[in-house]
């Protein structure tokens, strides 16, 4: 069972897996149609661990969040994918460093976390910019995968 992260045209980026043989998910209790509901408690239980365990800062990434269920035969196919235009940097990361292509500088808003920076405080100043010739580059978090991962290690279907 193979966990595929893929990135589509309009933007969107895709975690998904195939379940081969579904009746092999119902539990015992299910009856004979229980393999469906009990992917979809897996569909399911993935989006809520990946918006859970999202990187978060005004939570749009956490909103965007879907996901989706296609059968096939006797396969399924369960995604979830988040629809955030950023989202493909947070998972892929960004090249590092991250350099200025118009200008000479970058001009960062200070987060609130930089009080006092340099002695100063800058959320006391009109209008507060730091100038950077680059900066670091994010490293990469496949948060949908890990959620995927966890659901279907949680479900006995994956090591």
């Amino acid at each position: 069972m193979a966990i595929k992260t893929g990135f589509r045209a309009n933007g969107t980026v895709s975690t998904s897996v195939e379940l081969r043989g579904i009746y092999a998910l119902a539990s015992p209790t299910s009856g004979k149609d229980g393999y469906f509901d009990d992917a979809v408690a897996i569909r399911n239980r993935t989006e809520r661990i990946a918006k859970a365990i999202a990187p978060s800062r005004t939570g749009r990434l956490q909103r965007g969040l879907k996901s989706n269920l296609t059968p096939q035969g006797l396969n399924l196919y369960i995604s979830v994918y988040a629809t955030s235009y950023y989202a493909r940097w947070v998972i892929e990361g960004t090249s590092t460093p991250i350099q200025p292509t118009r200008a000479t500088h970058m001009k960062v808003p200070p987060h609130k976390r930089m009080d006092g920076l340099r002695g100063q405080d800058l959320w006391e100043m009109d209008q507060p910019v730091l100038l950077y010739r680059k900066v670091r580059g994010q490293r990469p978090n496949n948060f949908l995968d890990q959620a995927m991962r966890i659901v279907l290690h949680q479900r006995g279907l994956a090591r």
